[in-house]
């Protein structure tokens, strides 16, 4: 814990010696995967094995036999875990999908706690000329249990943007939080990888990627928008997408249909929706029953196989039984957002799937993470905060960043639109 001098009115803490990130842990790593990995997932494996039962992960194993699609779907299980339990893993391949499970594990169970020596306590009001970000700027819940005069735990973060040190809420690092600034789990930002510059480059893209469908699905549930024109269905011609062909072609022996939205926002990273369609799954033959999947990353064929095998695992999970919560399936429970989507169903794709502009990603890791940061910037966005939640026992980097003005699920997340959504409806 950093020394701390409290007057009458303000705390004066350092908020750099509450993190051990900075500039100098984001290395320039080559990538060495199709998937942008900085690490082969059999030098991966063999990195995080020794501490699979320091987790402890109590199981891994293959669930794709269980159902039909029989796609790369694995899962681990954490039976002391403070949250989820049932880790789902997706890939192109099995390998791929069986490090995606034991790495969802690794970060979700090293977000549970922070060491005493990152965290400081005081109220926004004692702290923000430390460097304190107001947690306001967070889009916090209705029922948060934030006030700027109450005592809170706070964390030290790295800003990618502004190059400095911020303290921010606990609470908005660790999972579950501890003290009702969100009341309810997230994980929206958090991500494992075998370098920092690989986990924050992933967990950016899922804020990113989450932020541009709650825009959409925010702008569907406050219209009429089957058919506007002002913001138009980007319903891509599968037949267009030359990548992740076996996986389309496998869905179509199945009699499943496969529908693919582009959902791009003006942050500009490519951004895809999923969503495979089912009338006979288990239990509810004859309805329709949808299995969404999202993706996102700067080179559009990564981004919609990403949208697509997560499509294919959020199906499987669901056949399996063994996950405790099943995120987005949906069914035909907000009348808004299902008549937007039946016109996506019922329509087929009239958009070429988009090429990837040139020298928009590159194979290196951190040039792709800034030109990432860069548009951040470019849409008006002045903070990405980064703060390590990696375990000392493993050593496994794990992140969780936070970016003031980007949006969390709506309808499934509490918080409350940001102004960028209620910007898209005026």
């Amino acid at each position: 814990m950093p020394a701390i001098s409290k007057g009458r009115k303000e705390m004066y803490v350092t908020p750099d010696r509450l993190t051990s990130i900075d500039l100098r842990s984001f290395k320039s790593d080559t990538e060495v995967t199709n998937s942008g990995h900085a690490r082969s997932f059999a030098e991966t494996w063999e990195f995080i094995k020794p501490m699979l039962s320091k987790i402890p992960i109590t199981r891994i194993y293959d669930a794709s036999p269980i159902d039909f699609l029989n796609i790369p779907v694995w899962q681990a299980v954490t039976p002391l875990a403070k949250d989820l339990t049932v880790h789902g893993g997706k890939g192109a391949t099995k390998d791929a999908a069986k490090l995606s499970a034991a790495m969802e594990a690794v970060e979700r169970t090293s977000a549970e706690t922070l060491p005493s020596w990152r965290i400081v306590r005081g109220s926004f009001r004692e702290l923000a000329s430390s460097g304190a970000v107001d947690p306001m700027r967070f889009n916090l819940p209705v029922d948060t249990s934030y006030r700027d005069d109450a005592p809170f735990s706070w964390t030290g973060a790295y800003d990618l943007i502004s190059k400095d040190y911020f303290l921010v809420p606990t609470d908005l690092v660790i999972n579950p939080t501890m003290e009702g600034i969100v009341p309810r789990i997230e994980t929206n930002g958090l991500a494992s990888g075998n370098t920092y510059s690989e986990a924050t480059l992933h967990a950016l893209c899922e804020l990113i990627e989450r932020d541009a469908e709650a825009k959409e699905d925010f702008y569907t549930a406050h219209h009429d928008p089957a058919f506007s024109p002002r913001r138009p269905i980007k319903n891509i011609d599968i037949d267009t997408i030359t990548v992740a062909r076996s996986l389309i072609d496998r869905l179509r022996e199945e009699g499943l249909d496969l529908r693919v939205q582009d959902v791009t926002s003006e942050i500009q990273v490519p951004t895809f929706r999923a969503l495979i369609l089912d009338h006979h799954f288990f239990g509810r033959e004859g309805a329709l029953t949808v299995f969404p999947g999202m993706g996102c990353e700067l080179d559009p064929a990564r981004a919609v196989i990403r949208a697509i095998t997560e499509a294919c695992q959020s199906h499987s999970a669901f056949s399996t039984g063994a996950r405790e919560a099943f995120d987005g399936v949906l069914h035909e429970d907000r009348p808004a957002v299902w008549k937007r989507l039946r016109s996506l169903y019922d329509k087929p794709g009239v958009m070429p799937f988009p090429q990837a502009e040139s020298g928009s990603s590159a194979d290196n890791i951190l040039a792709n993470l800034c030109t990432v940061v860069n548009r951040l910037r470019a849409a008006g966005i002045d903070q990405c905060l980064v703060s390590e939640v990696t375990r000392e026992d493993l050593g496994i980097p794990v992140v969780r960043v936070i970016v003031p003005g980007l949006a969390f699920p709506f309808g499934v997340s509490s918080r409350t639109p940001t102004l960028r959504m209620l910007e898209s409806v005026i």
